[in-house]
């Protein structure tokens, strides 16, 4: 048996700099999260704003956004993993994706009904209830 080098001593198939990366990436482009970043995206492009928006609303608004559409799935997630409905966040079988999904669907709904009244921009409003779709469809 020969003896390891230092660099093969600490080698970890499982954990490479490349897995440690990519699950960085992943995490930062979890579908959850698109809405609220394409809406920081709109909000800073100032296309389709017509009027200056002040940034306490526009706080509030990302706030709420990020509530509605991640933080109340993911909990949402978690709860059922206590349930016992699903068994890991990773959502491994069909079985187990339709409660979040479902969930998502009344929380991507939820979300274009409080912005459809804020006559910022009709543009993230129809992105949210485009969104509501997909997620219904997904079920099919």
């Amino acid at each position: 048996m020969s003896p390891l080098r230092a660099s093969e001593k600490n080698f970890n198939p499982g954990r490479t700099m490349e897995t440690k990366i990519s699950t960085g990436v992943s995490y930062l482009l979890h579908p959850l999260l698109i809405p609220f970043y394409t809406l920081i995206l709109l909000m800073k492009l100032n296309i389709f704003i017509n009027h200056p928006v002040p940034l306490a609303f526009t706080a509030i608004m990302l706030g709420s956004v990020l509530l509605t559409t991640f933080i109340v799935p993911v909990f949402l997630t978690w709860f059922l993993t206590r349930l016992g409905l699903v068994s890991s966040f990773f959502l491994v079988t069909r079985e187990e994706r339709i409660y979040p999904i479902l969930a998502v669907a009344v929380f991507y709904y939820v979300t274009y009904y409080l912005l459809r009244g804020t006559h910022i921009s009709n543009i993230f409003s129809y992105y949210m209830l485009g969104a509501t779709l997909l997620a219904i469809l997904a079920l099919i």
